[in-house]
């Protein structure tokens, strides 16, 4: 068997390590990619990217619009709560509608940098929901002003009620659909948000069922759930001469 030359031997080294170490390149490269994902997902607060806390901002901001401030408005409005229920619904509607202005910008910057989402249902239907609320304020003055003058409901004051009503559900169905497209670890916040969504909506919906039906039936004089709070004010006034 013929002696390998010292040069041919080394020609041969230098082929297998430079084998090797692509080999160890190409796997470290995807595993280093699937431990960054990992991190990424796990980061803690403050060594989070910033495009990561937005995204979580914007998901809390925009739950306590749709999932607490704005129902818990339409809850208020109906309840006996004395003359200055119209003021309470109103402060909390404009708190909520200021959560919601904020969160839409933590959410275009999710959206914008980089660009992605921009097919997707959530930020569609997010931007449909939001130009809905954007009006209610509208809608709601628009009523309260006829409503001085005809001293019934009108027909703003119906668009505002039930528009609120369908625009609000889309919206904490919508927060859901958010909590899906973000991570693949957030089955644990799915459920808990679902829960409390539903049993908040319930509750919502529940009231406003029930001070239609009181209203219809008896009339709001008689009932202690009111349809409209101008009709509150109305009565209060008849009560105090």
């Amino acid at each position: 068997m013929a002696t390998m030359t010292k040069p041919s031997f080394l020609l041969l080294l230098l082929s297998l390590v430079c084998f090797t170490l692509s080999q160890e390149q190409s796997s470290g490269s995807d595993g280093g990619a699937s431990t960054g994902a990992e991190q990424q997902q796990h980061y803690a607060w403050p060594v989070m990217p910033t495009r990561e806390r937005a995204a979580i901002a914007h998901g809390v901001f925009m739950t306590l619009a749709a999932v607490l401030v704005f129902p818990m408005g339409g809850i208020l409005i109906r309840l006996p709560l004395g003359r200055h229920t119209l003021h309470i619904h109103a402060a909390l509607q404009v708190f909520g509608l200021l959560l919601v202005i904020t969160g839409l910008g933590l959410g275009l910057y999710v959206v914008l940098n980089p660009i992605s989402f921009i097919d997707n249902y959530h930020p569609v239907i997010g931007l449909v929901v939001i130009g809905f609320w954007l009006l209610q304020p509208l809608s709601g003055v628009w009523h309260h002003l006829l409503y001085r003058v005809v001293k019934k409901r009108t027909i703003p004051g119906y668009v505002h009620a039930w528009l609120g009503r369908v625009v609000l559900t889309l919206g904490i169905i919508n927060g859901g659909l958010g909590l899906k497209i973000c991570r693949d670890d957030t089955k644990s916040e799915q459920i808990a948000y679902g829960v409390l969504a539903g049993i908040i909506w319930c509750v919502w919906m529940g009231v406003s069922v029930w001070s239609e039906v009181k209203r219809v039936r008896g009339g709001p004089a008689k009932q202690g759930f009111v349809a409209d709070s101008e009709e509150r004010l109305e009565m209060e006034k008849g009560m105090r001469r």
